[in-house]
């Protein structure tokens, strides 16, 4: 199935590459298409593993993007999902 780039309703953005990792896992594994915007230069495999690497995961804030009839369940998803950056201290 296509994804029909005129439909898309933003999601979720995610400003880490742990975040944006976490995002694209829970949609793949519910089987949920999505298309993500700013990391176009990059696909999102490149970018999160270029972050884990240890670049810098600051470079780009990924909007996650689904198709309307999949949003209400993408959100219930993602709700417990913090778009907060790792704590410091407790690492």
């Amino acid at each position: 199935m296509d994804i029909d780039h005129e439909k898309l309703v933003t999601v979720f953005l995610a400003k880490y590459a742990g975040v944006a990792a976490l995002v694209k896992s829970i949609l793949e594994e519910a089987h949920i298409q999505y298309y993500t915007k700013g990391v176009e230069e990059l696909d999102i495999e490149v970018y999160v593993g270029i972050a884990s690497g240890g670049m810098n995961p600051f470079m780009a804030t990924v909007e996650f993007q689904v198709m309307p009839e999949d949003f209400e369940q993408a959100k219930v998803l993602l709700k417990d999902v913090s778009e907060e950056p790792p704590d410091e201290e407790n690492n």
